[in-house]
């Protein structure tokens, strides 16, 4: 079966703020900040304005995402009003870069107190109904959708009381095919092996079984074929508007994958991103973060 992806879109911000604003988001070297005729360092993250200049050093380089909209590098060796770069931020030409511009200043632009939750406010869901408990089990809301290919990911839960036997319950939403039961042991379920097991390419809901008694509601499950896997990464390919260096083409990769739920694959393309960059703070952030809010241990 050829499964149908959608990649979800943003609309860009309408009202464009009067003053051109230059965040940091890639530093390599040694790139300062002048204010008040002084060399000031600045971080990943960080701000500027129009009327701020930098001097970039030998062998140096950064990278801004200016207006919200689009990426602006900066690398010869010399001194830059970032005046002379307003007419350079223009909005992107489709809305794949805007949606992914817009994460970026909101998710390493400002503090969060659980960024764990400000991710998943991000990416979407694609049709599980899971909420709260049922039958003595506790589920995170990301497991209400998930789209697999490859990789270590688990489908896990909290289990309230000591229960009996339990197992998980897959169903086809596209044949007739009869329902696909396993045994669960722990408070998890790999799914690594599910082809393995003679489940195949197809959409599916699941439910958990506790003691011959299913009274949860159903979560939503995709398994993926590698060809229709790779060819959703050439589709993605296909949509950035610039040419990209490797390191950022693999993040990129990884952030729309996380947004369509391939949770394990997202990782894998953001630690491809982190290898290439191993300096970028915010690709080790990702990395980090999402192997956490995702238990990808």
């Amino acid at each position: 079966m050829k499964l149908i992806f959608v990649i979800p879109l943003m609309i860009a911000c309408s009202n464009v703020q009067a003053q051109t604003l230059f965040m940091a988001y890639k530093i390599t070297g040694k790139v300062f900040q002048i204010k008040k005729g002084q060399q000031i360092s600045f971080k990943t993250g960080n701000y500027l304005n129009e009327n701020d200049s930098i001097i970039v050093g030998p062998n140096s380089s950064v990278v801004f995402i200016c207006n919200k909209l689009s990426l602006l590098e900066l690398s010869r060796q010399q001194l830059y009003p970032l005046k002379k770069f307003t007419s350079s931020c223009k909005s992107p030409a489709n809305s794949y870069a805007a949606e992914y511009f817009a994460y970026i200043l909101e998710a390493f632009g400002k503090v969060h107190d659980k960024p764990e939750e400000h991710r998943k406010k991000y990416m979407n869901n694609l049709g599980g109904i899971v909420r709260g408990d049922c039958g003595g089990i506790t589920f995170e809301n990301y497991i209400d959708s998930v789209r697999y290919c490859f990789g270590n990911f688990s489908l896990r839960w909290k289990l309230l009381n000591t229960v009996g036997t339990a197992s998980i319950v897959f169903n086809s939403t596209t044949s007739e095919r009869p329902a696909f039961s396993l045994p669960v042991k722990n408070n998890s379920f790999s799914v690594s092996n599910l082809s393995k097991e003679g489940l195949t390419e197809d959409a599916y809901t699941w439910k958990m079984n506790i003691a011959g008694v299913n009274d949860c509601q159903e979560k939503y499950f995709e398994l993926w074929s590698k060809t229709e896997f790779d060819k959703l990464i050439t589709h993605i390919e296909k949509n950035f508007d610039e040419k990209l260096q490797k390191a950022e083409k693999n993040y990129r990769i990884g952030f729309y994958l996380e947004r369509m739920h391939f949770f394990s694959e997202a990782l894998y393309y953001y630690q491809k991103a982190l290898k290439l960059s191993p300096s970028n703070e915010i690709y080790e952030k990702t990395s980090l973060l999402v192997a956490k809010t995702y238990k990808l241990y």
